[in-house]
Parts: C-alpha cells; structure tokens; sequence
C-alpha cells in the first residue's frame, strides 16, 4: 500500500508545436471521483474548480484541483495544489463558481487570482509526514459576494462528528455514510468532463491517528473510506483540495440544510498505482480545516490586510437550493450535470468564463514522485 498526492496531467507551452485550444485542455486530465454521481454544481455550489499556472524553466503548466468557498472573497484548497518548489513556482490561480446575482439564473464564471493573493501554510514542506497541507486564496474584488458559501463546521460540531464516526464504524465490514466528497474528472470508466460526488464513511480519529501518514499526534487529518467493501467508492487523481462535508443533525432543517464543510482532499492510498479506498487500512484523507482554523484566519488577515477576521463571525446567510448531500450512491442528479468540457478554462466573467485564443502547447505526464519517511510514494493529487 502507498500513499499518494496525486498530480494532473501538466499542460507544457512550448513554441512550435501543436496548436491546441486551452478551453479544451482539461480533457485529458487524469481520474476523480471513483464510482460517484454525475452532478450539477447548482447541486454543491459551495464547490469550485481551480485552474492553477505555474511557470518552470520550459514553459508554463496547469493543474486542475477543487476548492471549496467560504466567504465574499476567500476559497480553501490543499497546499500542494498552489505551492511552489524549486522547479515551478505559482502564477495564478483561475477560480471557476456559480454567480447567483440572478438567483433564478445563475452563471457559471471566473476569477483569477494573482500568486500574491495565495496564502500556502508556512509549515507545509511538500511531505505527507509532517501535514499542513492547506492553502487560502483570497480576491480582493469580492467575486464570490453572490455565490453560495458553506460554513465550516466548529469545534464542538467536529466533536459530535468524530462521535458519530465512532458509533457507527466498524473495521473490514460495510459501513453506513456520513460524508460526502465531490470532485471533477474522469471516473473509474475512464469518462471525464462531469463533476460528480460520492458519500463515504468517516473512520474514526484513534483508528485514523493509526493509519495516516503524519506523525502528528492530533487530528490534523480526516480518513475516510469506501462504505462497501466490495465496491471502491473514493476519490483519486484531481479532488485535492476539493470539499469533505458532514451534515450536523442539529442544524438538518435549517435552509443550508445542516451541512458543514469540514476537509480539505490531501491524499489517498492506492494499490498497485491505483487511488484505493475500500478494504482494510486503506483510506482517502482531508485536512482538518477546524484544526487550522488559526492559519485560516490569520492568512486573510495578511491577504486582505486586516485583523481580528474569524471565519466562525462571518455576517452570511447560508442557504442551498436543496440538500447538498446525496441520499445514496446510486441514481442520477435531478438537475442537468455541469460539462465543464465546454466551460473555457482561461476567461475571466461571463457564463462559462471566457476564452482563449489558439495557442501552442503539448501535454505531458508529470507524476512528481516524492517519497516521504514511511517509504511510501507520493504523487501530488491534483
């Protein structure tokens, strides 16, 4: 078994080579959600898609990974999705939404936001073992005002959450759903072009301290499994950073429905190089975002040059359209599922962002293979 960020397919400009539209690019990147629901992202549109460039000595590469929206101007996402090392250093980052400033209409579109505007935890060294894998983007224009938020669940909520994953987890049996993950990319067909989401069961924090790969004493990851045994529900290549929610059956008839945003996708294990997460100690794993709920604020704080910001005092009316969270991992959505094939990945505004002009480039495979403390592969999942 091997643990693994896994990394998109790189989309190298280079002069002349073949042209190639930009807005068709993510196509050929690498699988998601594995054995999930086609979905609209009206149906989750706390969820966003990152287009993420960065510069290297041959040229520039996009990835692709999730994020999830939290306030008027801010998105978390994983670090390794939008950090820099010594062969690629970050740009920007384009954030792909759903603007509800016509509620009865509302339009899928874009942002991008500059590298100076992207906040990478200070502690967080490209390695599983030492965790931090958590990033905030920040808009100084405010473009997520008319976007749906989600709230992040609070301590006391975490607390009730880690109970319920302990009442009702068993080790090497089926288990009920109580999360649920959602991401882009293809499937486990092979398909690719939809967002999707799949429910999962959370494992519970002494059986995940046990598991995971950092060596944190504290539960600064969240480990999630398949619910069936026989069946490899999961997440795998281009869900990093992308959302983990949890519903507080508290809060189950309020107008956002109870459901709370709780992870941030950092890695998962595989066998025989395949994203695995069904059967014995192997597992999907979230940051925490309540555990670095210090680094969250404190990083708007500096991004928006402010002091005293705390996401849990936030003036946002929370609210979805209908509930969020699947009742099983079967059937379709009711609404048409977004293709964001057709979504130009490179535009600023408007419905489906806007385009670019014919430009060259090739695409290549970058696996970015690191290996950490356990002997383990890690391949960035994005």
């Amino acid at each position: 078994m091997t643990f693994r960020h896994i990394r998109r397919l790189s989309i190298l400009l280079i002069s002349s080579l073949i042209p190639w539209d930009l807005s068709h690019a993510d196509d050929s990147y690498e699988p998601t959600i594995l054995n999930g629901v086609s979905t609209s992202l009206s149906s989750i549109p706390y969820q966003a898609r990152l287009s993420i460039y960065k510069s290297t000595s041959s040229g520039t590469v996009a990835y692709l990974c999730g994020a999830s929206l939290i306030d008027d101007s801010v998105a978390i996402t994983a670090a390794h999705c939008v950090d820099s090392d010594s062969s690629e250093t970050l740009t920007s980052v384009t954030v792909y939404y759903l603007d509800y400033t016509t509620p009865s209409s509302p339009t899928y579109t874009s942002v991008s936001i500059p590298a100076s505007n992207v906040s990478v935890h200070s502690s967080w060294d490209g390695t599983l073992a030492t965790s931090n894998d958590i990033a905030v983007l920040y808009d100084s224009g405010a473009s997520f005002t008319n976007a749906k938020k989600i709230k992040i669940a609070t301590a006391a909520e975490m607390t009730a959450m880690f109970t319920e994953f302990s009442n009702s987890y068993v080790a090497n049996q089926d288990n009920d759903t109580n999360v649920q993950a959602s991401g882009y990319g293809k499937d486990e067909n092979g398909s690719s072009g939809s967002l999707a989401r799949v429910l999962l069961a959370g494992i519970p924090s002494s059986t995940c301290r046990s598991l995971k790969a950092s060596s944190v004493s504290a539960d600064d990851y969240l480990c999630v499994q398949s619910p069936v045994q026989s069946v490899n529900y999961g997440i795998c290549s281009g869900d990093s950073g992308g959302p983990l929610v949890w519903r507080n059956p508290s809060n189950a008839s309020d107008s956002d429905y109870g459901v709370r945003l709780v992870g941030a996708a950092s890695y998962v294990t595989t066998s025989g190089g395949l994203c695995k997460l069904n059967g014995s100690y192997y597992y999907g794993a979230y940051s925490n975002i309540n555990y670095y709920k210090s680094f969250v604020n404190s990083a708007v704080d500096t991004l928006a040059s402010t002091s005293g910001y705390d996401y849990e005092s936030l003036s946002i009316s929370y609210a979805f359209d209908s509930d969020p969270i699947l009742s099983a991992n079967t059937g379709t959505d009711s609404t048409t599922p977004d293709s964001d094939s057709s979504s130009n990945d490179s535009g600023s505004g408007g419905g489906g962002g806007g385009s670019l002009s014919l430009i060259t480039l090739m695409l290549l495979t970058l696996l970015a293979l690191r290996r950490h403390t356990r002997c383990a592969i890690a391949i960035k999942m994005q």
